[in-house]
């Protein structure tokens, strides 16, 4: 949705004519206006009819597009609260996110960028608009398309995509997801550019979705269809909106914490009464460079979650020699994914993979695909020549993405990457599997399964107010509550 610049009253003053002349066609109040295209000279103005009781009004494109100043001045001068942009020289076009709250460019994206993230959570506000800096004299024509459609034709500057009163910038909150923007300039002058809007701002909630306001829904659906809520049973904390459950970890080169992360996820959607929706499970999704010895300690924590927390082996795909396997696996439980009962693809591990198996997917079906990530590491990370997508190319496939809180730094020392002190009930439990999953973890200075806090934000209701800054004390009421009598 997006508002106006300015207030009626003010935009039924600006909308008044002044003409070569000097003179003014005047609004009548009790007459319906007549609108004259922007595109009408001066002349055409100064011509039309108003002896017929009704008013002509000169639409300066959607909601105004200036010309030159009343003193005839360059309209630069006169842009409010002394909005600055690059010099008009004609023949590219490149692209500024706007704060419609004062008209002033927003540094991070001057220029908005091909592929670039919009975080509306980092902002300074989320009354935003994009500028074309273009030259010439030709209209400028935007088309978007994505988690929103919007076309505008403007004919003078500011080009603002959503529109201006003179200079003043509609207010435009963009809807969470991935989008194409195509800016066009007479014959020559083009630009096209792919963009995600995210949302990582307060905990519980999630852009886009029911109750949003806070993890990134990045898809190009735009709104969270899992309606469906799978209690569980009557732990409060359980709260899964329904659907199937794919995760990807990658911690056979770099990521020594998915050796526990694994196990704990398993363990958590053990606990929870849910391992039966687990229906994919890649690991060691490192391409291109494996280390033989981690790789080996992911396939120990993998067979481990079989062994104890049960999860089907058949749905188990070790990358490294299973790749084509995994990838099958994944599209066959996409396929059947729905509004209702879609698939949510827990990322622990970099993109490649992910983009693989959601690009094999009809992609009609994508939009059922429910991608959620939490480290910035993992959606940048692609140091191969086996791995070269990244978060905003998977994102890009049409499927709706939440981008929730880093679990390595969600809550302080009681998040899911703390001292070791924090899990000591998890190492002395009187349950094996639990002792199992303490012994996963890699490190002497830590305890870190930070990836399975994602999992922890998925059972506790996901988009639908799932708790993103929980860690130790929220997995132990959980795995306690489910332990056997």
């Amino acid at each position: 949705m997006y508002r106006t610049g300015r207030s009626a009253a003010g935009l039924l003053c600006s909308l008044l004519v002044i003409c070569a002349g000097g003179c003014t066609a005047q609004l009548r109040g009790a007459s319906e206006p007549r609108i004259i295209d922007s595109g009408a000279s001066l002349a055409d103005l100064a011509t039309a009819q108003v002896g017929d009781g009704s008013s002509t009004v000169f639409d300066a494109g959607p909601l105004g597009d200036a010309g030159p100043a009343l003193d005839g001045t360059a309209r630069d001068s006169q842009w409010p609260r002394g909005d600055s942009r690059p010099p008009n020289t004609g023949g590219s076009i490149s692209l500024t996110l706007i704060n419609a709250d004062n008209e002033q460019p927003i540094a991070s994206h001057d220029p908005l960028e091909d592929r670039a993230t919009i975080d509306l959570a980092l902002l300074p506000t989320r009354n935003l608009n994009i500028r074309a800096n273009a030259g010439g004299s030709d209209a400028v024509a935007f088309t978007l398309s994505g988690a929103e459609s919007h076309s505008k034709t403007e004919r003078a500057e500011p080009y603002a995509l959503m529109g201006d009163s003179f200079g003043d910038y509609n207010a435009w909150t963009p809807t969470v997801g991935s989008y194409t923007l195509v800016v066009r300039q007479g014959a020559a002058a083009h630009v096209e550019i792919k963009f995600t809007v995210v949302d990582s701002g307060e905990a519980g909630t999630d852009g886009g979705l029911p109750d949003a306001s806070s993890q990134s829904d990045t898809g190009s659906a735009g709104t969270d269809s899992a309606a469906n809520v799978d209690s569980g049973g009557s732990n409060p904390a359980i709260n899964f909106p329904g659907g199937m459950v794919a995760i990807s970890h990658d911690g056979n080169q770099h990521d020594s914490d998915d050796w526990g992360a694994l196990a704990m996820n398993g363990a958590l959607w053990w606990a929870a009464g849910l391992q039966q929706k687990i229906v994919h499970i890649d690991h060691s999704s490192h391409l291109g460079d494996n280390n033989s010895s981690m790789h080996q300690e992911m396939i120990a924590s993998a067979t481990g979650v079989v062994a104890r927390f049960g999860v089907s082996s058949a749905v188990v795909f070790d990358a490294q020699s299973q790749l084509a396997e995994a990838i099958a696996n994944f599209k066959q439980h996409a396929d059947q994914a729905t509004a209702s009962n879609p698939l949510w693809y827990i990322l622990s591990g970099p993109m490649e993979v992910a983009y693989r198996c959601i690009s094999a997917v009809d992609p009609a079906k994508r939009q059922n695909i429910h991608i959620i990530s939490h480290s910035s590491w993992n959606d940048e990370h692609a140091d191969t020549s086996l791995m070269t997508h990244t978060w905003s190319d998977v994102a890009a496939l049409g499927v709706v993405a939440h981008k929730i809180l880093d679990q390595n730094f969600s809550n302080g020392d009681d998040d899911f990457n703390t001292p070791r002190d924090r899990w000591s009930w998890l190492q002395n439990s009187s349950y094996e599997p639990y002792r199992w999953v303490h012994s996963r973890d890699s490190f002497s200075d830590k305890f870190d399964v930070s990836d399975a806090g994602m999992s922890y934000w998925l059972i506790s209701g996901g988009p639908n107010g799932g708790n993103q800054r929980a860690g130790w004390a929220e997995a132990k009421l959980l795995l306690e509550a489910a332990l056997p009598n």
